[in-house]
Parts: C-alpha cells; structure tokens; sequence
C-alpha cells in the first residue's frame, strides 16, 4: 500500500480556500499548507490551528517553488510516496 499526501502552497488566502482544501483534503493521508503570505489573515490561523492540516508559515512570500520544495520537504521526512502538488484556487 501506499501512502499520498498533498501540498497546497497559500498566498494572501480567503474563505474559498477552506472549500478548495477540504475537496481534496479526505483524499490523502496528510496535508500540508505551506503560507507564503507576508502578513497572516484569520484563514492563515484557521489553518494553523486545524488539527487535519500541517501548516507551515514560510515567514512571508520566499515563491512558490521554495514553498513547494517545503512542503515536499516535510512529505519526504513523514515517507509519504506520493505528492499532489496544489495552489490555494485549485478545486479537486
């Protein structure tokens, strides 16, 4: 068996992106957002304190590939075989 974790990169985020996420978020054994704002919004700590998300804060806009490759990162170091990659406006 294998194992599937998402990674949604975050920016500036609002409340279609709690939708978004939970359309895919039952899918997969772990998710990841990984917040490239520069200044939190009150989704931002929604997500920060949800227990079915591994939030992580990239202390302000580093791009979205250095937020991807966080992401990844954490995917890796939990064995996770399999990553879907996301934006925050994606819909699954």
């Amino acid at each position: 068996m294998f194992t599937v974790g998402s990674c949604t990169v975050l920016y500036n985020p609002n409340e279609s992106v709690l939708t978004n996420l939970n359309s895919y978020s039952n899918c997969v054994d772990v998710s990841v957002v990984v917040d490239n704002s520069d200044t939190k919004n009150e989704i931002s700590q929604s997500l920060k304190n949800d227990p079915n998300f591994i939030y992580i804060d990239m202390d302000g806009n580093k791009g979205i590939a250095a937020a991807l490759n966080k992401g990844i990162e954490y995917l890796n170091s939990k064995n996770i075989d399999f990553a879907l990659t996301m934006d925050q406006d994606s819909l699954f």
